[in-house]
């Protein structure tokens, strides 16, 4: 959403900073899908949970179709 929110400021304003911090941070959600197809919105930090260790991409969370809905829609209005 901060994205989406950045170009349509960069729209109103016509401020080149803010579209190229839109797209910034739509491709860094990118980085939620892997080569191999798969993905992950989540990401595990602590050093263990409930004793097992952690530092890995939580395979539940697979609603990360919010990245590719708001890559879209930024792309649009920025161009």
């Amino acid at each position: 959403m901060t994205g989406l929110c950045y170009a349509y400021y960069a729209k109103c304003v016509q401020h080149a900073n803010y579209k190229e911090r839109a797209k910034n941070v739509v491709r860094n959600n990118l980085s939620l899908f892997f080569e191999d197809g798969k993905a992950s919105c989540a990401y595990l930090y602590p050093n263990k949970v409930d004793g097992k260790p952690a530092k890995f991409y939580d395979p539940f969370s697979n609603d990360q179709d919010f990245a590719l809905v708001f890559y879209k829609m930024v792309m649009k209005i920025v161009r």
